[in-house]
């Protein structure tokens, strides 16, 4: 998966400090976010971690109680993990829970997200409508004896709208 702080790179390569600054924040957003599925990660995998407890107090003290409690436990991280690879709507299910509840726990650890956000498409903006101006004049000029039609047709214009239509998005 894709990260915001990669997506935004891709898409804009301007270097002035206002989107040195928003890209620093969105880096530190990311990094919260990764820290939040990590945390919800740790609870996922309870099961697995409780059965290998078991497995180590059955190994320090062999007796059938401790062997039922491991065998219970491992059959319930096995289930826990065979159900979701079995059923691909249960699996899509609890990834979409889990990818919402990711979502709502980075909105209340940081209220101001879009900030950052608005900014690097702000400047993403400005960038292209710069470019946009600057190939259209240059174009104009390389063919100042053609018609409108064929002015538009040039792949560089269409390039350039074709940037700018993205960076609206």
């Amino acid at each position: 998966m894709q990260s915001i702080v990669d997506c935004v790179k891709s898409a804009l390569s301007d270097n002035n400090g206002e989107f040195k600054a928003a890209t620093v924040e969105l880096k530190r957003l990311e990094a919260v976010r990764q820290s939040i599925i990590s945390e919800r990660g740790v609870q996922a995998g309870r099961f697995r971690r409780y059965a290998e407890k078991l497995e180590e107090r059955f190994k320090a003290m062999p007796t059938i109680e401790h062997e039922i409690a491991w065998m219970v436990a491992l059959n319930l991280a096995r289930d826990n993990k065979r159900t979701l690879d079995s059923h691909p709507v249960m699996f899509a299910k609890v990834f979409d829970e889990e990818s919402k509840a990711v979502w709502v726990e980075f909105i209340k650890r940081e209220p101001k997200w879009k900030e950052a956000l608005e900014t690097v498409t702000a400047t993403r903006l400005e960038t292209a409508e710069g470019e946009l101006s600057r190939t259209e004049s240059t174009v104009r000029n390389d063919l100042a004896g053609f018609d409108g039609e064929h002015v538009d047709a040039d792949p560089r214009l269409k390039q350039a709208r074709r940037r700018l239509g993205m960076a609206r998005c």
